[in-house]
């Protein structure tokens, strides 16, 4: 079809407007940021507070207008207070992000018990770090390794079912065999490492490591723990003689349920904004989390503060995982859920 000269004019005319539309709006999130606040809702205390704390420092000068960057605490139900507030309340607009338990992105594959989102359209900015997680006992527990748990009651604590401390000895007990007695109504990780010294409780069945090492570091420099198991895919060059949960797997569908539940552990500190944050607004935070965990100065100042940077995710990264996980086939859900469910009753 031959276009006339006037028809010509007029779609350049109009792909020129769009041009000028589009270099509109790009301009108007480059300037939407100056003089503006940006809130990190955080769902913990401890390590969650030092990492949004550094975030709220690096964040700022690689967005356009560097805003201030405060945080707020939102703690509990493991994290779900924080999670709903964030899918149903938060402000749209890009002025507040969340920094959320590991467990948010695939806790509805298991339970829906308190939750309020779907974790496949929030936002998702990017995990600073994945984590280890691991098994202690304490140097006067019955149980010093994970065989023994087999055949002896260990007494562990946490917070409540959608926690790691408790979850997981809830799926070990049915899933590997062990005789674990789970304790509920801590507050926290402080708190149950409390009881521990105390004497309430035998031992943690889910911390991190590197939290353990650097809160807790007289408990290995006396011996008055022992690592009796990790949670990861393989076992640690600098954990060589402790074996891997999955380990203890009595066929190939325990194996599989527990694996997918372990999973969070590639995304330990996740940080995402609302469903329906403009998409210009979601890049340049997006792209300012990156450049802030990659920053050298960052990295070291998480050194100083004994925080490890290990295994990031890039927020498009982040949502291709959690994407992934929500295609797992609803088996190995179901047994997990089914397993929480029944100790929650």
């Amino acid at each position: 079809m031959k276009l006339s000269g006037r028809r010509i004019i007029g779609l350049a005319a109009s792909a020129f407007a769009l041009l000028a539309v589009a270099g509109s709006d790009r301009a108007m999130a480059q300037d939407f940021y100056k003089g503006k606040t940006i809130s990190i809702i955080l769902s913990g205390g401890g390590t969650f507070e030092s990492w949004a704390r550094l975030l709220a420092k690096f964040m700022p000068k690689y967005i356009p207008g560097e805003p201030n960057m405060i945080v707020k605490s939102m703690t509990g139900a493991a994290g779900l207070r924080a999670a709903n507030y964030m899918y149903n309340v938060a402000p749209k607009d890009g002025t507040e992000i969340a920094g959320v338990h590991g467990q948010v992105p695939t806790l509805p594959l298991f339970s829906r018990q308190g939750v309020q989102y779907e974790p496949t359209k929030f936002e998702w900015l990017g995990s600073v770090t994945s984590g280890l997680y691991v098994a202690y006992s304490w140097h006067t527990s019955p149980v010093q390794s994970l065989q023994e748990a087999l055949t002896k009651e260990m007494i562990v604590g946490g917070q409540s079912v959608g926690s790691i401390p408790v979850d997981v000895p809830v799926l070990a007990n049915a899933l590997l065999g062990t005789k674990l007695r789970v304790v509920t109504g801590y507050q926290g990780a402080p708190e149950a490492k409390l009881a521990v010294e105390r004497g309430e409780i035998n031992g943690e069945f889910g911390t991190l490591l590197t939290t353990l090492r650097s809160s807790n570091g007289d408990w290995f420099r006396d011996r008055k723990i022992k690592i009796i198991a990790q949670f990861g895919t393989v076992r640690r060059a600098d954990l060589p003689d402790v074996p891997l949960l999955s380990e203890f797997a009595r066929n190939a569908d325990d194996r599989a349920a527990l694996d997918l539940y372990l999973a969070r552990q590639a995304t330990d500190k996740p940080y995402l904004a609302p469903p329906g944050t403009p998409a210009d607004r979601l890049a340049i935070l997006r792209k300012a989390f990156d450049q802030a965990v990659a920053d050298p100065e960052f990295r070291a100042e998480a050194a100083r503060m004994e925080l490890v940077v290990d295994g990031p995710m890039s927020g498009t990264e982040l949502a291709a995982f959690i994407a992934k996980a929500f295609q797992t086939p609803p088996s190995a859900a179901q047994r997990v859920s089914d397993i929480l469910n029944a100790f929650a009753k």
